[in-house]
């Protein structure tokens, strides 16, 4: 039995016949598409910088304003009204402009928008704003510690896999080991995969491609991955690897100690990918955002009003710093609540966990750079063991043993 089931595990490797993949990091870094569709990070802040920072153009608020139409349309309203105001809006008697005499500002019949009435919405709109970016902010920074525990998880995972099953302490150990791995790491890749926003553009269909390339799947589990999410994909793997850990229990191969080790990793990952796939799909609730800028167009489009009785072509100006910090509070705000994209807010998702893959694969293959771990002793008892597995079977292990207690 034990060696028709190793046959079996090795005919589960991804094979596609082409080429296998083997540098997943260079690979990823130097894909024109993918590139597109990740972020480049978001540029770290040094404090001995700070004018070299301001004049930044990437990874700031600046250039996430400069990209949405309601910008434009503020200032080009504000310039509008300011044309007509100097125009139609001033008295004017015998050709000169009358002005008040306290601070040299023209007389208009134009209705005046009072201070005392901004005091009343200006302060709503920056708590509205400022609550949002705090929440937004607590949200993207939850998602990335998420990302950063997944990857934790996995490097775990992977040691226990190489404690327990590296170097054939049991027949089909290592095969089981490269197979648990493996679908392991294909449902770490497909997390991000099959995210909303990446699968709107194609990068669940390249993902798929990627992991064919890299022969971590088959063209038959391809088909079938396809038409799953993250969750169902990681589901598919856990039920596969705890088929495979238990039948390794019940033929005396680990503890159930062990298989508890492994299934605490698995649910730890089920609640991580859940929670990253919920608030992926749920990235802004749309409700909140309207409300947000409808307060903050309005409250603009007031101030735009009365900005012209300055009767000053500098306002533009200032009104344009306005327009930016307001903006660029609630544009924040959208883009930290929704990391992975091609935001400069956003942090790369693929990349890193190539990075992740390579290095647990690297692990898996090799010994550590502190040597080889073995007792002494425990090498020809392995041997033997393994020998007393394939000839004799478990029925004469067990005999042997009776004999020596007795």
């Amino acid at each position: 039995m034990a060696s028709i089931w190793v046959d079996d595990l090795e005919a589960g490797a991804g094979d596609s016949g082409e080429e296998r993949l083997h540098d997943y990091v260079e690979y990823v870094e130097n894909n024109e598409f993918i590139r597109k569709h990740q972020s480049r990070g978001v540029r770290i802040y040094s404090e001995s910088y700070p004018l070299v920072h301001m004049l930044r153009y990437h990874s700031t608020a600046l250039r996430m304003v400069l990209r949405t139409a309601e910008f434009y349309f503020l200032l080009v309203f504000h310039s509008f009204l300011l044309v007509a105001f100097r125009l139609y809006g001033r008295l004017v008697v015998d050709g000169e402009v009358e002005r008040f005499a306290s601070n040299g500002r023209p007389r208009s019949h134009w209705p005046r928008i009072s201070n005392e009435l901004f005091t009343i919405l200006s302060p709503l709109v920056v708590f509205l704003l400022v609550f949002y970016n705090n929440q937004a902010y607590n949200r993207y920074m939850e998602q990335f510690f998420l990302a950063r525990l997944i990857e934790g998880r996995m490097r775990y995972m992977t040691a226990r896999l190489r404690a327990f099953f590296r170097r054939q302490p049991f027949p089909a150990a290592e095969q089981s080991m490269r197979s648990i791995f493996r679908t392991m790491v294909v449902a770490h890749y497909s997390l991000f995969f099959r995210l909303p926003r990446y699968v709107r553009h194609g990068v669940d269909k390249w993902g798929s491609d990627y992991l064919l390339k890299c022969q971590l799947i088959t063209a038959e589990e391809k088909q079938f991955l396809e038409k799953k999410t993250g969750p169902q994909i990681f589901a598919e793997a856990m039920a596969f690897a705890t088929e495979l850990l238990a039948e390794h229990l019940r033929q005396g191969h680990i503890d159930s100690q062990v298989y508890g080790y492994f299934q605490e990793d698995f649910q730890v990952l089920a609640r991580y990918i859940m929670t990253i796939t919920s608030y992926a799909n749920h990235p802004v609730p749309f409700a909140y955002y309207h409300l947000t800028t409808v307060l903050t167009v309005m409250l603009l489009m007031l101030v735009a009003y009365s900005f012209i009785f300055y009767d000053s072509i500098f306002t533009i100006v200032v009104y344009g710093l306005l327009c930016l910090v307001v903006l660029g509070l609630r544009d924040l705000s959208a883009a930290l609540s929704d990391p992975f994209g091609t935001d400069d807010v956003d942090f790369p998702t693929i990349l890193p966990t190539a990075r992740t893959h390579r290095d647990m694969e690297d692990i898996l293959d090799r010994d550590s750079v502190f040597g080889r771990v073995m007792a002494k002793g425990s090498e020809s008892r392995q041997r033997q063991r393994y020998r007393d597995w394939v000839v004799g079977g478990v029925q004469d292990m067990l005999m042997k043993q009776l004999r020596k207690t007795s």
